[in-house]
């Protein structure tokens, strides 16, 4: 039977596993069938690093695989690139699972796409405790659907998870944290002195500044607020 709707009854699946067709990863695309616990050229679809995923300048993960062996994370690959949950998702919706599975659509946000930033930078390995291995310690996985590993940015929370109903004033990035002791996993992170790299809407890559203004990097994350812009 032809599985219908948005998600095709995907198992696991992040935004990151329906881009793969746009980052020359189609066969690994055709081969999950829809499940990343697919095995395919002798390992789970979770566990093939994706070079487009990853940033050489990110220290946190060497092996491209979580750099914890919390949740077993050390088995699966990271990614340094993560999703806003107020593009991605749909924070009107009434239940968590709705709101995280989203259904929306470019038309529907106001502010334009050059005004809205849609992935942003984030280390693959985080957490705050000093030790690799605590039970704190999670993991940016691009292929991991579930609570704290999901590759997205602006829930603001440990779990990401929303628990409640709203677009979300999203928390300033971090640059150059330490990836076990002072790394906040509900923030993105950047390794690079000079800020952290964002996409737009439109496709376009920017370097925000480390410094930027809280209120005007919140904006930038809401696709719909309405409100205008600084220089950025």
């Amino acid at each position: 039977m032809t599985k219908t709707g948005p998600y095709q009854g995907a198992v696991g699946f992040t935004v990151f596993d329906w881009l793969l067709p746009y980052v020359e990863q189609g066969p690994l695309y055709n081969a999950s069938n829809n499940n990343v616990n697919t095995v395919v050229g002798g390992a789970t679809v979770y566990a093939h690093p994706i070079p487009t995923y990853l940033c050489p300048s990110d220290a946190s993960s060497p092996s491209n695989k979580g750099a914890t062996t919390n949740g077993g994370a050390n088995h699966w690959a990271v990614s340094n690139y993560s999703a806003n949950y107020n593009f991605f998702g749909d924070p009107t919706k009434p239940t968590t699972a709705e709101r995280l599975e989203g259904n929306s659509t470019m038309a529907t946000f106001t502010d334009g796409s050059s005004n809205t930033i849609v992935f942003s930078e984030r280390y693959g390995t985080c957490g705050t405790s000093g030790i690799a291995n605590s039970s704190s310690t999670y993991g940016n996985l691009w292929s991991d659907s579930n609570s704290v590993w999901r590759p997205v940015f602006c829930i603001n929370q440990y779990s990401q998870s929303p628990t409640s109903t709203g677009y979300v004033t999203c928390l300033t990035p971090q640059i150059l944290p330490d990836w076990v002791s002072g790394c906040e996993s509900r923030r993105v992170q950047s390794p690079h002195a000079g800020g952290i790299h964002v996409c737009l809407g439109d496709g376009s890559v920017r370097m925000v500044g480390g410094s930027i203004d809280a209120t005007l990097w919140a904006n930038l994350c809401h696709p719909k607020d309405g409100e205008t812009l600084g220089e950025f």
